[in-house]
């Protein structure tokens, strides 16, 4: 006796002699039953049914409860309901005859009655025999209580009785699996799921209800218009509504539970789940399903590092565990994925939720390997994570097996055109499914041709399709650095598709992501396409590529400016497009596709909202300008100028103009390509940049206090672009506005808010208001007085002196530039020398030589004082070393303090730099020979050393005359460098270090004997009264004494003037000598055994006037003033950084077979040679980090105005312990790579990526890696990884050390913060591509912006090298400063 509807699924047979009281009148059945279950649930006496005929014959009775009417169900139904549980729960309530039969088939069978009998509850019935024609039966639990028909309200909570009855007895059947399935035999299972699969299929096959409440209700007991029949159906429809999901969750637990293999019940149950997929509860408990399933064999596939120890199935917010055999799960496994038919032919909802869940089961096979990584480096041994990962890597199952899975659902879903939202749902989950299985590294086999083309047929459709295009591009962002054969001809389509979204959505575009998420997705992909027009430059593109492609950059256009821009756009690669206009039937180059990029990424700058992909956008721009600009020179310029009128005219946020800076600054290296095209960029940058900075001066947008930051950055990249090249030494306006801007950031007048400022006077107010900005750079100290209160204020580095931090900072950043401009315009890299910008200061060192053996010598007076300092200023330490003319000041050349080797041999000239930057020969100047002083002639000589905040510079200064020039008739006009308005000696700036100009002396000439026009330089002043004034002869009288003498003196003056005019007669006809005309101190007052040319060269510079004696401060030369100076040249003048630069070819298993590969590619050699130029570290002169000669013979070096960077290379290190053991060699390449905040690392295999730092273990926040892809030679895939996400390394292999320092902050704070900002340091971004000539400057400039992105964290206080000298210098003032003035 059960359910008739699973005799007709042909599961059970019915038994003939069963069901004898189906034929009794309903009130007998209704009594009988009553009265049988009320005594056994009363009587609790087992004993009343002893024999199993007699409990056969009872069950019988009490089974016919279960087919009674609605109105019977709360109370005999119940009760029958109740009796079984507890027969099946309470052995000891059981029968004596089954208790008896414990382990028979009589128990057995005893369970499978009371299944069978369960069954018949699921029957779908409804009232008929009332008299109440306007009565329903309720639709749905919960129907409306408080309805006014009593009628409906009784027929709504019988429904509802039925209902919650059903949803017991489902509870009792799964508790009965749970608790007696181990006691169950095989056939008790078959019966127990055959009966369950049999009501599920029952009420499950019917369609959804669509049918309302109130109807419904109304309906079903309304004879007249509706058949039983429907009726029937409609009740069904009800209950299989409300227990579908509770019938489904019982059907799938208990068929696991069972652990059945029968492959009949299993395509029985097949058939039937394909006849309730059109519920979408089906879809869900299938997917909730094959995943436990699926996790739980990649535990027992990958190891117990991946899936789930049990087969836990979760839906609904119900949750079941299962702890199945390990052959049953990859049976149930199997057979369960292929539970389901065909997708496509699901309803749209359905679909969509299949496909969904297809798409779980793929992700959870792609996760091996990565989902647990830092659990698992945490917890295990590091050989064992490393033998963790790289099985879990290789043994995942490759592209081809998912696809043999799945491939034929999924590609059939790719091309599906119904137009119904749930279709295109399901459709563009397809999309994002198959694109994560190609994008998936292949290890073992390449994907079969048949679905790489299919996967291409797909895209090309997708892509042109809104609502697949945001999947495929969020899903696609690595596709373009996988080895699919022929993917990169894909390159147009994702053009055309892109173009749908940047700059600005295409008309009619409809999403359901959000759309910063959606522009961000097509700003990545972009990354990775936008340098293969380039690479791929002659290959064509199929015929109508463009087909779809959105010209919506053309409506953005809006002002002069911009159709400018856009037109410039046009022209730069007009001449690939009239090439191809001529060849009408030849298809187009990939170099057709650059156009478009550009404009989107340059108009995507103008429409983007988000300021993360802003920065995203900036970045990218960058990388694709240096990757163009060798094939597009104008490219440069167009670029400056879009960004130049995006930021400098305010219309960015603070943090994305610092960004754009960043850009503008990285621009400066391509300025020859700049020059060439478009000659006025740099000026009207610079102008731009002036305008910019005075804006904020004036306090705009918040004042320095917000902006100081702004301002900072603008005069740094303002002054890269001044100091390219001397493009602006012939630009008066431009560099009066430069200098004007640095003078406005160098004279803000500390804020009075300052604890420690003075008052100032109503004198000092009164000056103010007429001179609010002083007329030199650098205010002077003022006197004592003044220089003593100062004093109070000034504190280390100088960086406390002002009010305010944001005027302190910009104060400081003026200065910088200030220092550069007049330092380093014109003189970088420095001329006529072999290592170029190597270094910035003068190698020259003689000063501190001489210095030292003047204080060493026991005899000082043997030795002259050749050596004086002097600190001008409190910011310029100045020497100046005499080249003596006199014998006695020669110094021994066999001194052993001053022995003569074979260093610097530097051209000296009069009025140029004795020693610039280069490789040094000796330690003391061949200056101090005989040779030397015959060739400048003994003319009164000195070398001067200046010592500032940006280095150290050196010249040598002749004092001579120089032969007149030109018509000797006419005036000798002064020297065209110096300005003829400075006429009386003024102090040059104390930071500038060009070198010293002299003003020529002027011929003298005399009246002619025709006495012609004075010619001379003395003018004649004419009195009004001239005439009337008595000449001297008038104002003696004659013939008395006066008369006399003055006569006499009247004689000899005349005869002195005959004889000179005698003597210019003859030298008329003989070229005059000037060489035998010198100028020599005056002998009066001269002491030959002491210096005295520095005295006049401080004299004529204006150092020795009055008014600026307080200014120069005497330091006396002992052992402390020049162990100070030397500490001062120790300074770096530029920020130095070392890099670590690893190669791991395929197969490297620890960090001795990376250190000792058995060959290295020539790629990666050509890859060093472009990150820097290999110095030899013998003769290298600038930064070395901890490399020296013994070790390393040959490094990579690259410096600039700003940066020096040595890459450290371990193939390049020869190692000095005997010990070769692998801990030995990381310890002392540890060592070496302390310093080293960046990590570069060339990696031939992807898939070693993550485990590559804890092999290297290397303190380092940034790993930089380059992998060469394979099948496109030339190209190469950047990925980008902080500490924080390749954290197996600090786990595993450092031990997680960190290293402590003054400033260090927590290594676990530092890269949590680098790893939330991906965008602190550029231009590369994490899965850039970018091709072979530009891969070295690239990540050279990458790794230098991350360092400093790291130096922001790992440091509470960045100080500059400027503000570091500066800081040493001003100590200097403070420890040598005196109340002496010079004269004293």
């Amino acid at each position: 006796m059960f359910l008739q509807w699973i005799s007709g699924l042909r599961l059970l047979d019915h038994n003939p002699e069963s069901n004898v009281l189906a034929k009794f009148p309903l009130n007998v059945r209704k009594a009988l039953i009553s009265e049988i279950t009320s005594t056994l649930l009363q009587a609790h006496d087992p004993n009343l049914l002893s024999s199993i005929t007699h409990v056969k014959w009872v069950m019988e009775a009490i089974g016919q409860g279960f087919a009674l009417p609605l109105e019977e169900m709360p109370i005999i139904t119940a009760n029958s309901k109740e009796l079984y549980s507890q027969w099946l729960f309470e052995p000891n309530s059981r029968p004596a005859a089954i208790r008896n039969a414990t382990g028979q088939q009589e128990e057995q069978e005893f369970w499978q009655i009371i299944f069978h009998h369960y069954s018949l509850l699921f029957q779908p019935r409804y009232q008929t025999t009332h008299h109440h024609s306007n009565t329903s039966t309720p639709t749905t639990p919960g129907f409306p209580s408080n309805n006014n028909n009593n009628q409906i309200t009784t027929n709504c909570t019988h429904l509802q009785n039925h209902i919650e009855l059903c949803k017991g007895v489902l509870i009792v059947l799964t508790m009965a699996g749970r608790t007696l399935g181990p006691q169950f035999s095989e056939e008790t299972w078959l019966v127990l799921l055959k009966v369950v699969l049999g009501i599920t299929d029952c009420l499950l096959h019917e369609p959804i209800s669509n049918i309302n409440t109130t109807t419904t209700t109304t309906t079903t007991t309304t004879t007249t218009t509706t058949s039983d029949l429907n009726m029937d159906k409609k009740i069904a429809m009800i209950m299989a509504d409300d227990l579908c999901e509770h019938l489904l969750r019982v059907l799938f637990e208990l068929w696991l539970r069972s652990r059945i293999r029968k492959v009949e019940m299993w395509n029985i149950f097949k058939k039937c789940f394909n006849q309730w997929t059109h519920r979408h509860q089906a879809i869900l408990q299938w997917n909730a399903t094959t995943l436990a399933l699926t996790q739980r064999v990649v535990r027992l596939l990958y190891g117990p590092k991946e899936g789930a120890d049990m087969v836990n199935v979760s839906v609904g917010g119900y949750n079941v565990g299962l702890d199945l055999p390990t052959d049953f799960v990859y049976f149930a496994w199997h057979r369960m994925v292929y539970l389901i038919n065909n997708p496509c032919t699901l309803p749209s909802s359905n679909f969509s939720l299949a496909i969904s869940g297809i798409g779980k089961i793929i992700e959870a096979f792609q996760l091996i390997g990565l989902q647990n990584i830092f659990k698992s480096s945490s917890s295990s041994s590091h050989q064992d994570f490393l033998q963790d990962t790289s099985c879990s890597f290789f043994s995942i199952p490759d592209g081809n097996t998912l696809l043999n899975m799945f491939g034929p659902w999924l590609f059939q879903a790719c091309m599906m055109n119904r137009p119904d939202p749930g279709t295109q749902n399901g459709r563009a989950v397809a999309f994002g499914v198959l694109c994560k299985i190609f994008c998936l590294p292949q290890k073992r086999e390449k994907f079969l041709r048949n679905y790489v083309t299919q996967f291409y047929l797909a895209l090309i459709e997708g892509l042109r399709i809104d609502t697949c295009l945001p999947t495929i591009l969020m899903s696609t962002t690595s596709l373009f650095a996988t080895e699919l054969e022929g993917v990169r001809m894909m390159v147009p389509d994702f053009v055309v598709g892109i173009r749908m979204i940047l700059p600005k959505l295409a008309p009619g575009f409809k999403i359901d992501v959000p759309l910063e998420d959606l522009r961000l997705a097509a700003i990545r992909v972009a990354s990775t396409i936008m340098c293969l027009p380039n690479h791929f430059e002659k290959v064509p593109m199929r015929e109508n590529w463009n087909f779809g492609l959105h010209q919506n950059g053309d409506k953005l256009v809006s002002n002069d400016d911009e159709i400018m821009v856009n037109e410039l756009m046009r022209v730069l690669y007009s001449e690939d497009e009239g090439d191809i206009s001529k060849k009408e039937k030849k298809p187009e180059p990939f170099t057709a596709l650059k156009f478009y990029i550009l404009e989107l990424l340059l108009k995507s700058l103008k429409t983007e909202k988000s300021t993360y992909n802003l920065r995203y956008l900036l970045h990218l721009i960058n990388v694709y300008v240096v990757e163009d600009v060798a094939f597009c020179p104008g490219l440069v310029s167009l670029v400056v100028k879009s960004i130049q009128e995006k930021v400098l005219t305010m219309n960015l946020s603070s943090d994305v103009t610092l960004y754009a800076f960043d850009v503008l600054k990285d621009f400066v290296g391509l300025y020859e390509y700049v020059q060439r095209d478009s000659k006025n960029c740099a000026r009207e940058l610079v102008l731009e940049f002036c305008r910019y900075i005075d804006t904020m001066l004036s306090g705009a947008y918040g004042g320095l206090s917000i902006t100081f930051n702004l301002v900072e950055r603008a005069y740094d990249c303002m002054m890269r672009w001044i100091l390219i090249g001397q493009w602006i030494v012939g630009d008066r306006d431009c560099y009066e506005a430069v200098i004007s801007t640095i003078s406005k950031g160098i004279s803000i007048i500390p804020n009075n808010d300052d604890e420690n400022a003075q008052p100032s006077s109503p004198v000092d107010k009164k000056k103010n208001r007429k001179e609010p900005i002083p007329n030199k750079l650098f205010a002077p100290r003022g006197n004592k007085m003044s220089t003593a209160n100062n004093e109070n204020n000034l504190q280390a580095g100088g960086q406390h002196r002002y009010g305010k931090k944001g005027e302190m900072a910009v104060k400081l950043a003026a200065e910088i530039a200030m220092s550069q401009f007049v330092n380093h315009l014109g003189n970088f890299p420095a001329w006529s020398d072999h290592i170029g910008p190597s270094r910035v200061s003068t190698l020259f060192n003689d000063d501190l030589l001489l210095a030292k053996a003047r204080i060493s010598e026991s005899n000082v007076d043997s030795i002259p004082e050749l050596v004086r300092y002097f600190l001008i200023d409190g910011r310029v330490v100045i020497g100046f070393v005499e080249i003596p003319k006199h014998p006695i000041w020669l110094i021994n050349k066999d001194s052993q303090s001053l022995a003569a080797s074979d260093n610097l041999e530097t051209p000296v000239e009069a009025g140029t730099p004795v020693s610039t930057p280069g490789t040094p020969k000796a330690p003391i100047p061949q200056t101090y020979t005989q040779k030397e002083l015959d060739e400048v002639e003994e003319c009164p000589s000195v070398i001067i050393v200046m010592r500032n905040s940006t280095g150290k510079y050196s010249w040598e200064s002749h004092m001579c005359y120089k032969p007149p020039i030109g018509d000797n008739s006419k005036v000798r006009p002064l020297s065209p460098e110096i300005d003829k308005d400075f006429h009386e000696p003024a102090l040059l700036s104390p930071l500038q270090s060009f070198p010293i100009l002299r003003t020529e002396t002027p011929p003298h000439f005399l009246y002619d004997q025709q006495g012609t026009k004075d010619q001379s330089f003395i003018q004649r002043v004419l009195c009004f009264n001239d005439d009337q004034i008595p000449t001297v002869n008038n104002i003696f009288e004659a013939g008395s004494d006066s008369w006399r003498a003055y006569s006499g003196v009247k004689k000899l003056t005349q005869r002195q003037k005959e004889i000179e005019v005698q003597a210019f007669e003859e030298r008329k006809h003989v070229k005059f000598d000037h060489q035998n005309y010198k100028a020599t101190p005056a002998t009066s007052n001269s002491n030959l055994e002491s210096p005295q040319v520095f005295r006049l060269f401080m004299s004529q510079m204006g150092l020795l006037s009055l008014e600026n004696r307080h200014r120069v401060i005497p330091l006396h030369i002992s052992e402390k003033v020049i162990s100070d100076i030397e500490k001062l040249d120790l300074l770096n003048e530029r920020n130095c950084l070392s890099v670590s630069v690893y190669y791991i070819q395929s197969g490297s298993d620890d960090f001795d077979q990376i250190i000792n590969p058995p060959s290295i590619s020539e790629d990666f050699e050509r890859f060093l040679n472009s990150l820097g130029w290999p110095v030899s570290l013998d003769t290298h002169s600038g930064y070395k980090a901890k490399l020296d000669s013994s070790i390393c013979k040959v490094a990579p070096y690259f410096a600039d105005r700003s940066v020096e960077v040595i890459f450290n290379v371990p193939y390049l290190i020869k190692t000095l312990n005997t010990d070769s053991s692998s801990n030995s060699l990381s310890n002392f390449f540890k060592n070496i790579f302390a310093d080293d905040l960046v990590c570069i690392v060339w990696i031939e295999d992807v898939l070693l990526m993550h485990s590559a730092p804890s092999k290297i273990g290397q303190h380092a926040f940034v790993y930089i890696f380059v992998h060469p892809l394979q099948n496109a030679t030339g190209l190469y895939w950047i990925r980008i990884i902080t500490s924080y996400s390749c954290s197996i390394g600090i786990g595993s292999g450092l031990n997680n050390e960190k290293k402590t320092g003054k400033g260090r902050v927590n290594w676990n704070a530092d890269v949590l913060k680098l790893n939330e900002n991906h965008l602190a340091f550029g231009p590369l971004v994490d899965g850039m591509i970018v091709s072979r000539h530009t891969i070295g400057s690239l990540v050279r400039n990458t790794a230098i912006s991350a360092h400093d992105a790291c130096r922001n964290l790992t440091e509470t206080r960045i100080r500059q090298p400027y503000a570091i000298r500066r800081q040493f210098i001003d100590e200097m003032y403070n420890k040598y400063k005196t109340s002496l003035s010079i004269t004293e």
